[in-house]
């Protein structure tokens, strides 16, 4: 539902990034970039992102470092 809201009909991620990456979705637009806190656990990262961003409303999916490797 929050795809949705973001503007976004569907979303398909295919294959594997060279490195770290993460998919920012905002009023439609589709960016990427190297995120912040690869490695760490998932409990705190959704909080930390919302916080950096000044944004309780962002949304955050995390594959946490099992999806890293």
């Amino acid at each position: 539902m929050e795809l949705k809201f973001a503007g976004c009909d569907v979303l398909i991620i295919e294959g594997k990034a060279e490195k770290p990456t993460y998919v920012w979705i905002k009023d439609g637009k589709v960016q990427s970039a190297a995120p912040k806190g690869v490695g760490h656990e998932n409990h705190g990262l959704p909080a930390d992102h919302q916080n950096e961003l000044n944004d309780q409303n962002v949304r955050i999916a995390c594959i946490g470092p099992a999806g890293e490797t």
